[in-house]
This record gives structure tokens, C-alpha cells and sequence, in this order.
């Protein structure tokens, strides 16, 4: 991740239109096995190359169940709640808890995921099927990436804003860099926001605590809060004019290095 000039950066593996994926007007859709899901418009933004979900697990108290999905060539987990246990093709067991990441191409064709009754998740993939598919992932895909919450994963300025914290998923070495993902949380009280900037990646970002106040060229300011997703565009400007001192957001940027400017909004 980069705030210098663009030169030299990664082409983005997908063209981004804006989208906005609220979670008051979600639609829940079966998925199978006990579980659900809500589309978050990346599916929508991208024709097709990549999809994210919100997945919850829908089956009784006391009982845990195996979440199996068909293989993808890029596959990334975030828990929201719940827990979890992974079993790797090794027999290696590792505890999935909450903000708890895991990637790794064909992540259900080589793992086992066991669940709680309780267990929510984003998921990001790239469709096997896809018409045009996203190069997404270099021969270093296929290694297991698991990275925990902890209060030291967080570094204050690690990004363009001084007053964020920024954790890194570690998902830039395995694509190349053509996808950067991290947790972005406030760190600093501000009295005012970002101001209208642009960067020359796509984004999408997902809140997943607290609240702020969104506005993007064309479109009307929105109040974003817990499981609300937007999706901006390359070059898109847009302002962050405010947020709560718990504010949260996991973010994806396409591709992982990239500029940052001021910018006003279009007329």
C-alpha cells in the first residue's frame, strides 16, 4: 500500500462500478446445510469476477456443523462472530474467533471449516465459472494464511490517514499484489473527517463496527453502520465527512499499491 505516485503499480485485476449494499434492505438466501447468505454488490460491481457474501449459520443451538463450498482460485474468510475450527489437509486444528482471517485458493477443497449455531463470516471469492475470470493469484496462493485479532496487529498511520489504525491480512504477497485487504479501525478522536479524496484503486469496504457518514461523487450521503458494504471505483471521489470513535471497516483494495489525492467531488 502506497500513498506516492501510482508508477509502476499493478493493473487491477477487475474493472469496480459503485454499488452500495445496505443491511436494512438485505435479502437472505439459502445456501445450504444450515446456512445463509446476502450478496454485499461486489458480484454485481465486478460482472461477475469476484463475489463477497455475508454468511450466517442458521441451525439449531448445540449443534456444530462443517461448512463445504465449492473451490475457488482466490477464497477469503473473515469471522464477524462465532467460532470455529479449522482442520487443515495436515490435521492441523486452528481456533477461528472473531475478526479471525483465513485465505487460501481452493480453501474448502483442502480444509475443513467446523462452525458454531452462532457463526456469521464475510466471504470473498472468485467464482470458478466466472465468464471473465479475475488473475488474482500467483503459485504462492495455494499457502495457508491465517491471521488472528490481537491489539498489536494494529499500526496508527500505516496507510493514508495518521488517525487509523491499519491491520494487514497478508493477502498482497499471495496475489501478486493485485489485492490488499485489511482492518481499519479509528484510532485518533477527530473532530472532522477525511475531506473529498480519490485513489487510483477500487475498493470495497464493509463496516464492521461503529458507524460513518459516506458520500461518493453522484451519490447521496449515507450514514453507513454494522454489515452495510460499498463498492467505489478507481478514481471515484468520495469523503468520509464523519465517524464514531469505534469506527471499523474491513476494506479490499484492487490492486494493492496505490496513490491518494485530493479530489473535489464531480458536479
Amino acid at each position: 500500500m502506497s500513498t506516492a505516485s501510482a508508477k509502476n503499480f499493478p493493473d487491477p485485476p477487475v474493472d469496480v462500478k459503485y454499488s452500495i449494499a445496505l443491511q436494512s434492505k438485505a435479502e437472505w438466501l439459502p445456501l445450504g446445510a444450515g446456512f445463509h447468505k446476502r450478496d454485499l454488490g461486489l458480484g454485481g460491481s465486478t460482472s461477475g469476477s469476484m463475489e463477497a457474501v455475508h454468511v450466517r449459520a442458521s441451525f439449531e443451538k448445540g449443534a456444530r456443523r462443517v461448512w463445504q463450498r465449492e473451490p475457488s482460485p482466490f477464497h477469503f474468510l473473515f469471522v464477524l462472530a462465532g467460532s470455529g475450527t479449522l482442520t487443515t489437509n495436515t490435521n492441523d486444528r486452528v481456533s477461528l474467533g472473531k475478526w479471525t482471517c483465513i485465505h487460501q485458493s481452493d480453501l474448502f477443497r483442502r480444509n475443513e471449516i467446523e462452525v458454531s449455531p452462532d457463526f456469521e463470516a464475510i466471504e470473498i471469492f472468485a467464482p470458478e465459472k466466472a465468464s471473465s475470470p479475475a488473475k488474482l493469484v500467483t503459485d504462492a496462493a495455494n499457502r495457508l494464511t491465517v491471521t488472528q485479532d490481537t491489539p498489536d496487529s494494529y499500526v496508527v498511520g500505516d496507510g493514508p490517514r495518521r488517525f487509523f489504525g491499519y491491520r494487514d491480512l497478508r493477502i498482497a504477497a499471495v496475489t501478486d499484489r493485485r489485492v490488499h485487504i485489511h482492518v481499519v479501525k479509528a484510532a485518533i478522536p477527530m473532530n472532522s473527517g477525511t475531506g473529498w479524496h480519490a485513489h487510483s484503486m477500487s475498493q470495497q469496504f464493509y463496516v464492521i463496527q461503529g458507524w460513518a457518514d459516506v458520500s461518493a461523487t453522484g451519490q447521496p450521503l449515507v450514514r453507513m453502520t454494522p454489515n452495510d458494504a460499498m463498492c467505489l471505483r478507481a478514481g471515484m471521489p468520495h469523503d468520509v465527512s464523519a465517524f464514531s470513535a469505534d469506527y471499523g471497516v474491513l476494506e479490499m483494495c484492487l490492486p494493492a499499491d496505490y496513490s491518494t489525492v485530493d479530489a473535489a467531488p464531480a458536479a
